[in-house]
């Protein structure tokens, strides 16, 4: 035996028609309201769906850049770990150089002084409280004797 096709009250159409009119209209209204309702559901079901796969899409990006990164980030902290084992090499060459700097100002002075020369070099190369020093513009300037 066949049934009848029956909605979600369990009424068939042609049971509703011998009802009531107001129980006919209020069985309706939630039907259409049950329908609106599932189709809300399954459209919102949907956004979320379509909000999940941005979301790992973007985490995917995201990821990658993380990634990437981080393998900047050690490689940059090798590099910084290279050069700051090579900073108290660099730091006792300038000091070995600043002390030969300091010892041929001293030569140079000297010289002068022997040469009866006016006593000449740059002013970063003026040894402290020597007033006696002529500042000029060049370490290097060629020493000219007298009357040239």
């Amino acid at each position: 035996m066949k049934r009848a096709n029956t909605s979600v009250n369990g009424r068939t159409d042609q049971e509703l028609l011998l009802l009531d009119p107001k129980n006919v209209k209020r069985i309706l209204a939630n039907r259409q309201s049950a329908a609106k309702s599932k189709e809300r559901r399954i459209q919102h079901a949907m956004e979320l769906e379509h909000k999940l796969a941005a979301a790992q899409e973007e985490h995917e990006l995201l990821s990658f850049q993380a990634e990437e990164l981080n393998l900047d980030n050690t490689t940059l902290t090798q590099y910084n770990d290279e050069l700051s084992s090579m900073v108290p090499k660099l730091q006792a060459q300038v000091q070995q150089l600043t002390d030969t700097s300091k010892l041929l100002v001293e030569e140079v002075l000297q010289a002068q002084r022997m040469m009866g020369l006016p006593l000449n070099v740059p002013d970063a190369a003026l040894p402290n409280n020597n007033e006696d020093v002529l500042p000029l513009p060049c370490l290097l300037q060629p020493l000219l004797p007298l009357g040239s």
